[in-house]
């Protein structure tokens, strides 16, 4: 992070935090869906 001053030092680190506090969020999401489809699926497959 050489050349960089504060400012743009602590953005930088803002957005890498960022960046991994939405990835958790994405990862959540997709798992939420997948769960949500598994149930719809063992429904689907008891109501047979």
């Amino acid at each position: 992070m050489e050349g960089l001053n504060n400012k743009e030092v602590h953005k930088k680190e803002y957005e890498e935090v960022r960046n991994r506090v939405l990835e958790k969020e994405i990862i959540n999401l997709i798992e939420a869906s997948v769960t949500e489809k598994r149930k719809r699926n063992e429904k689907a497959t008891n109501y047979l």
